[in-house]
């Protein structure tokens, strides 16, 4: 009964964390560049600091989509912001890589950091 019981927990803790484990945070950093591309709504901010994301898509430039994300329009207005007044981010990434361009990671989250 008790190794029944822990596999089952063995399970559920993996369904929870898979998909996660590459997630990562970049940490206060500055901001070197942002964009949108003009043939799709894919945007990308460009950081200061080491490489953030899963192995095949570790890069310091991190995609996402402006308007298909949910808060992709929110995300752009908010590190434009940061990146005019100055101000540093903080972007955890999701666990997986940017879907149409897989060699970048994408945005899980992220926050302005005020100087």
């Amino acid at each position: 009964m008790m190794k029944k019981l822990a596999i089952a927990i063995f399970f559920i803790l993996t369904a929870f964390t898979s998909g996660k484990i590459h997630a990562q945070s970049t940490g206060n950093v500055a901001i070197t560049n942002i964009g949108c591309h003009n043939h799709d709504d894919t945007c990308f901010v460009e950081i200061v600091g080491p490489a953030v994301g899963p192995e095949s898509c570790k890069s310091n430039s991190i995609r996402w989509r402006r308007t298909a994300d949910a808060n992709g329009e929110a995300t752009f207005a908010m590190i434009t912001a940061a990146y005019f007044a100055g101000n540093k981010v903080r972007i955890t990434t999701s666990g997986s890589c940017f879907s149409r361009q897989p060699n970048y990671p994408t945005i899980a989250y992220m926050s302005v950091v005020k100087n």
